[in-house]
């Protein structure tokens, strides 16, 4: 498994969340975030919006697209998750410093209608320095939680193929599985929600463009 670079870690996840969305309740649908970048997309804004298309389209690394019994928008909780890896110990220090300063940029999707955002620090099983991981996610979750930011956030390590430590929410004394991940960030994301919906009506409506582009009626 040559998990060299985020692109290629985001496909792995891509294919074991697939795998794992029979067995997660209330787990609809698993998507790459390009699809909000496709044509389809901008096309349906120019609908739903009435103006002229913004040239900055959100591009996630991942969507889940759970079910919402409690309907605070719709029936959907359309979660976009950003992932940041960390593949081994070399100059760890700076890739840890570069990625706090740009930690906040998950946010942005609230204004495409997405009901939640989740930050994914997902660390290579290279990293042997656990000490720097834990400091460094309470150091993020410090700050997400004293500055109130509308952020899911979540620390992993790879052990092997299907198998993770878990540092953030909180560190777990046992590794999990992919289904354990998905059914703790659904359970998160359920109380960390788009501040903007569901009075924002302009965000409203780039949500309709949203979930066409997805295929979600």
């Amino acid at each position: 498994m040559m998990l060299d670079d985020e692109h290629k870690v985001t496909n792995y996840l891509y294919e074991l969340f697939n795998k794992a969305q029979p067995r997660v309740a209330f787990l609809k649908y698993v998507h790459k975030g390009k699809t909000t970048a496709r044509k389809t997309f901008s096309d349906a804004l120019k609908i739903f919006l009435e103006e002229n298309v913004p040239f900055i389209l959100p591009e996630p690394d991942l969507i889940l697209i759970f079910e919402d019994y409690r309907k605070l928008v719709d029936q959907y909780l359309i979660i976009a998750i950003e992932i940041k890896y960390f593949k081994n110990s070399r100059n760890i220090l700076k890739k840890l410093r570069q990625a706090f300063r740009e930690f906040g940029q998950p946010i942005r999707h609230y204004l495409f209608g997405f009901d939640s955002v989740v930050l994914l620090h997902v660390f290579s099983p290279e990293i042997k320095e656990e000490n720097i991981i834990l400091n460094y996610s309470d150091l993020i979750k410090d700050v997400i939680m004293k500055l109130k930011l509308p952020i899911a956030y979540f620390s992993i390590k790879i052990i092997n193929g299907e198998i993770f430590e878990i540092y953030s929410p909180f560190k777990l004394d046992s590794p999990q599985n992919a289904e354990y991940i998905l059914q703790w960030i659904r359970n998160k994301c359920m109380d960390t929600r788009n501040p903007l919906l569901p009075d924002d009506e302009s965000t409203l409506k780039r949500r309709r463009a949203l979930k066409a582009a997805l295929g979600i009626p």
